[in-house]
């Protein structure tokens, strides 16, 4: 399930552990490849992890899918 997948992914986030949120955004990924607001939480994750090139990586597919997603432009700028 979609949503039970960004969930726990979210979940892993705000304890602070991005390496436990991948498989679920991963997962959420597969299920809706065209999601902004999962590339964007896997440029964030990637980011958490200071690997920038993934970062800049994800958030570029994000802002491909929705232009002004501001969560991807962050992680964009930043990384």
């Amino acid at each position: 399930d979609f949503d039970l997948q960004r969930l726990a992914a979210e979940q892993f986030m705000r304890i602070q552990r991005p390496e436990g949120a991948l498989p679920f955004l991963q997962q959420a990924n597969k299920l809706k490849p065209d999601n902004a607001d999962v590339l964007a939480d896997l440029a964030a994750v990637y980011f958490d992890q200071r690997q920038f090139t993934e970062a800049v990586s994800w958030a570029r597919q994000a802002i491909a899918k929705e232009a002004d997603h501001p969560l991807a432009k962050f992680y964009l700028m930043s990384s």
